[in-house]
């Protein structure tokens, strides 16, 4: 149960009700005080890296571009299109099944 509290208390943003609650158990417990202190260093290791610019190696390119997908070449994005369609889609067809679940439940304690 205390692994899930400090889960918890890692992950609850800070305009929740449970914000009180949750700073105490931080202020108390072991466990989520390491958890802050590794998190600040390597938010000050990635601060320090932030100049920093590297090149990617020679052929990078190239062997990313084969694992891609082929394309429509006249419109790029159709493949994120039909995601976002489908998805719409699938959201509409529940959406239309629950209605009809609920229309028929009423229908039938009517009767």
């Amino acid at each position: 149960m205390s692994r899930f509290i400090c889960r918890m208390a890692n992950t609850v943003p800070g305009g929740s009700r449970l914000t009180s609650w949750f700073d105490g158990h931080r202020e108390r417990c072991l466990r989520c005080q390491a958890d802050a202190a590794r998190l600040r260093g390597v938010s000050r290791d990635l601060g320090g890296l932030e100049g920093e610019m590297l090149s990617a190696p020679g052929g990078l390119h190239t062997q990313v571009m084969a694992t891609l997908p082929p394309q429509d070449a006249s419109n790029p994005r159709r493949p994120l299109l039909m995601r976002v369609i489908a998805r719409w889609a699938t959201g509409i067809g529940v959406a239309v099944a629950t209605l009809a679940a609920v229309v028929g439940r009423r229908a039938r304690r009517r009767v």
